[in-house]
């Protein structure tokens, strides 16, 4: 179960990282030297966008023979790898800072 799922896990963080900061500020001059920008939260719209790009540059990489890329298989359709994008995003933003 560990091998199947590790790249979603790595991806899921990495996109939750992601969201993490693109909400901080790092103007702040006293500890803990950021502010935290809710309102910079990336929209549903933008992360569309992101995450159709993310599948658009494995596509790339797949069609050019480059093995590199970071999910072997994509099964579902478009629109639902978009979503599995989604869901696992979600489960990261807060992990990224115990690292």
């Amino acid at each position: 179960m560990i091998k199947k799922n590790k790249n979603r896990i790595f991806r899921g963080f990495e996109f939750g990282n992601y969201i993490c900061e693109y909400m901080l500020d790092y103007g702040n001059d006293k500890s803990p030297f950021y502010w935290v920008r809710r309102e910079r939260t990336p929209s549903d719209e933008q992360l569309y966008y992101l995450f159709n790009s993310y599948l658009d540059e494995i596509d790339k990489q797949k069609r050019n023979g480059d093995h590199f890329y970071p999910v072997k298989n994509l099964s579902l359709s478009r629109e639902a790898e978009i979503q599995k994008l989604f869901i696992e995003a979600c489960h990261f933003p807060a992990i990224s800072h115990l690292f």
